[in-house]
């Protein structure tokens, strides 16, 4: 239940995201080019659509795909640290992993 609660949000929050931008898009014309792109609606061929089609898969939806599954990444690690160590409150710290992000954000 909570994961389908959780999968719902995360979906919405996507959409919403989607919509958000220098390019004003309504979230029924997201929702109208994500479902021409899987094929459930005709495609409309108007500059319009186009530009929108072209906002939301050219740069906001791999922006969106990349923070979720950074997100995602960053929550296993944090839970397998839990299960490792058999303790809530483990801090990155403990094995250097905060010395090696700074190195690696110092070379970046």
């Amino acid at each position: 239940m909570i994961a389908a609660l959780a999968t719902i949000v995360l979906v919405g929050l996507a959409v919403f995201s989607a919509c958000i931008g220098r390019f004003a898009v309504q979230p029924a014309q997201v929702l109208h080019a994500l479902a021409a792109s899987i094929g459930l609606v005709a495609r409309a061929d108007t500059p319009q659509a186009h530009m929108v089609h072209s906002v939301v898969f050219g740069a906001r939806l791999p922006r969106i795909g990349g923070a979720i599954c950074v997100g995602a990444a960053l929550s296993v690690a944090g839970a397998a640290y839990q299960a490792v160590f058999r303790n809530p409150l483990v801090s990155p710290g403990l094995l250097g992993v905060l010395a090696g992000a700074g190195t690696g954000a110092a070379l970046g």
